[in-house]
C-alpha cells in the first residue's frame, strides 16, 4: 500500500512543475515563446527499499523508506546518458530526449578474499523506460532489503 502512495507522490513531483513551466513564458527574450515550445520530457519519481524480512505470509510485514543513490542512464543502444544522484529522501528528476532507455541503479558488489563477486543488499533491477515527447515519466525504483526477495 505505501508503494502506492510513494508511486501517486512522485506522479505530483513530476507533473507540478511541469505544469508551472506550460503557464511562465521568458520575458525579454526575443523569439522564446513559453518553456512550453521546449517540450521538456524525462524520468523523475522516488527509489526506495522494502525490506520483507521473512514474512509470512508474503508482504504482510514489509517495510518501504526512501533510499539516497545514484542511478546510470543509457540508451537502448547501451550509450551512456547521465547518472542521476537521487535527495536524500531518493527522489530524483531528470530531463531526457524522447527515446528508450535503461535505468540501472547502483548495486553494492563484494569481492570474496577468494577472488569471487558477488552482489550486496540492498539490490534493485535495471529499468526499461520509453520518455515520451513533452511529458516526464513518474517511477519508483524498489531495492529489495537485506531480509528478503520478492
Amino acid at each position: 500500500m505505501r508503494i502506492k502512495y510513494l508511486a501517486l507522490f512522485g506522479f505530483a513531483l513530476c507533473v507540478t512543475p511541469l505544469a508551472f513551466a506550460q503557464q511562465s513564458s521568458i520575458a525579454g527574450s526575443p523569439g522564446t515563446g513559453s518553456f512550453a515550445r521546449f517540450h521538456l520530457s524525462g524520468v523523475c519519481g522516488q527509489s526506495v527499499v522494502r525490506d520483507c524480512g521473512h514474512a509470512f505470509p508474503a508482504g504482510s510485514l514489509c517495510v518501504t523508506n526512501p533510499y539516497q543513490t545514484s542511478i546510470s542512464v543509457r540508451t537502448e543502444n547501451g550509450r551512456y546518458v547521465t547518472t542521476i544522484q537521487t535527495d536524500a529522501q531518493g527522489r530524483f528528476r531528470t530531463a531526457l530526449r524522447p527515446g528508450s532507455y535503461t535505468l540501472t541503479p547502483y548495486v553494492r558488489t563484494i569481492t570474496s578474499p577468494e577472488g569471487g563477486v558477488g552482489v550486496g543488499f540492498p539490490y534493485a533491477s535495471p529499468v526499461q523506460v520509453v520518455v515520451p515527447k513533452g511529458r516526464f515519466i513518474p517511477m519508483t525504483i524498489v531495492y529489495s532489503g537485506a531480509g528478503g526477495i520478492f
